[in-house]
């Protein structure tokens, strides 16, 4: 049942080439190595006929749930047949369809409510439809109505009808566009347009910047903190360095801070989504877990946006903790010298 348009073409095929780090040591190439070429898939416009929309954002097709709910459809947990017809009969026996649509559009999979996922999945797929929607609507779950971020970030595209989606919803032909990348990768001429779009959005054409020195903390955060900061931020700060903590900035301040950066500095989390709003040739250093060879987005990130990226491996704090989750220990000294290269 799921149609094509004939023509569905958005943005071809494309190769990403990564650049390796600017400090990278031949002991932790293997670290990089399967990450520096990767084919990009064109991003086609789908026309999917007669979709059920659950409030959490679930596609189907009854009762099948539809792959294009998932980031990474082969980790769809609802692959058996009777677990999707669970998932339909627990849908239907707690509401009725609410509403109709004739058309809609759609760009959102079940992890676009992460920050990372919201910019660099979504947004890209939102930016490549932008001249696209006009009289049907952009439909959202309605959870993401609650994220500044989401609202923020969608007023650049002056969507002309935006409906969020509280109760199940039918639509009789739902516009996708297909995933712009595999989730973590990104298609770079395509990543690099979005960077203009909200720069020509936020600064109208003044590029005169500051050239800030940003450590970006995750002080706040449950896991992947630094547990020695105040002796990284009392190195940081002797060079000029101040500490932001993004969380608590709106959309639009974090994009202009990363606009005004010249330097930005963190560990492996949300914060460093906004180095896609730096300009390029400007550097980022990113504090990751020895242990981590998978976690690699940020790193293809700023090789997509045309950043120099220099990488720090630090200590875990817990051993047998997983690698995404674990506090991490700065060398200080090792800080000392990686900062020598990265400023002068």
């Amino acid at each position: 049942m799921r149609m094509k348009r004939s023509d569905t073409l958005l943005y071809p095929k494309t190769t990403s080439v990564r650049k390796l780090p600017e400090n990278l040591a031949p002991e932790d190439l293997a670290l990089f190595q399967h990450e520096l070429q990767r084919e990009i898939p064109a991003t086609e416009l789908l026309c999917l006929k007669k979709v059920k929309i659950s409030p959490e954002g679930f596609l189907f097709q009854t009762p099948h749930v539809l792959p294009e709910s998932f980031a990474i459809p082969e980790l769809n947990p609802y692959k058996t047949f009777y677990s999707q017809l669970k998932l339909w009969a627990r849908m239907r026996a707690s509401h009725i369809f609410a509403e109709n649509f004739p058309t809609g559009h759609w760009i959102t999979d079940e992890w676009s409510m992460a920050y990372f996922h919201w910019i660099t999945d979504s947004l890209p797929r939102l930016y490549v439809i932008r001249n696209q929607i006009t009289n049907a609507p952009l439909l959202l779950p309605k959870a993401y109505e609650q994220l500044e971020y989401v609202r923020s970030s969608l007023l650049p595209f002056n969507i002309p009808l935006l409906r969020y989606i509280e109760k199940p919803t039918s639509c009789e032909k739902l516009f996708l566009p297909t995933h712009t990348a595999p989730t973590g990768n990104y298609n770079d001429p395509l990543i690099r347009d979005l960077r203009n779009f909200f720069e020509g959005a936020y600064f109208k054409g003044n590029l005169k910047r500051n050239k800030n020195r940003i450590y970006v903390s995750r002080a706040g955060a449950s896991r992947r903190r630094i547990i020695n900061e105040s002796e990284v931020v009392a190195v940081l700060e002797n060079r000029d360095f101040e500490v932001k903590h993004f969380e608590t900035l709106t959309f639009e301040q974090q994009v202009t801070l990363a606009f005004h950066t010249d330097c930005l500095i963190s560990n492996h989390g949300a914060g460093l989504t906004n180095i896609l709003f730096m300009r390029p040739s400007t550097c980022v250093l990113e504090l990751r877990n020895r242990t981590d060879a998978h976690n690699n987005c940020y790193f293809s990130l700023a090789s997509s946006a045309q950043l120099r990226y220099f990488y720090q491996l630090c200590e875990p704090s817990n051993e047998e903790e997983a690698p995404h989750l674990a506090d991490l220990v700065v060398n200080c000294e090792r800080l000392k010298s990686t900062l020598d290269l990265m400023l002068s």
